[in-house]
């Protein structure tokens, strides 16, 4: 019960520091049909939400995280900072797809058209939203 409400509070604390300094710090506002800072800033607000909601609906009678658990959310962490790091280097959706299947595997989804619409759509959605539509670059393949 402590450790969800722990967790719930740095993910609160992380929306509120994305909210706060780090998008007004990293991100500039442009005129156009959308400002740039419209889905981080929702992004960040939806991570404060859920931390809230996280201290505030843990159950009494939760069980701690077990070793397993942890150790798999090391692993997925790591994955998503080498996600971060290769993302400039092989572009946008070559790094979404591998991050969407190693997603897919940490979580052991075994329903194929579960994961088809988690590797292949997503990524390929994304890209096509803000890409083509919004026309806010992502990272471009350098082939």
């Amino acid at each position: 019960m402590l450790t969800e409400r722990l967790i719930g509070g740095f993910v609160a604390a992380f929306g509120a520091v994305l909210l706060l300094v780090l998008i007004p710090m990293e991100v500039s506002d442009m005129r156009g049909p959308v400002n740039p800072a419209l889905f981080p800033k929702a992004a960040a607000w939806l991570i404060l939400l859920l931390g809230v909601v996280q201290i505030l609906a843990t159950a009494r009678t939760s069980q701690d995280a077990s070793p397993m658990e942890l150790v798999r959310l090391v692993i997925l962490a790591a994955l998503v900072l080498g996600g971060i790091l290769i993302m400039p280097v092989i572009g946008f959706l070559p790094t979404a797809v591998l991050m969407m299947a190693a997603v897919a595997a940490m979580m052991f989804e075994r329903r194929l058209g579960w994961i088809a619409v988690t590797v292949i759509a997503v990524p390929a959605v994304t890209f096509t939203l803000f890409d083509i539509v919004l026309e806010r670059p992502l990272p471009p393949m350098p082939y």
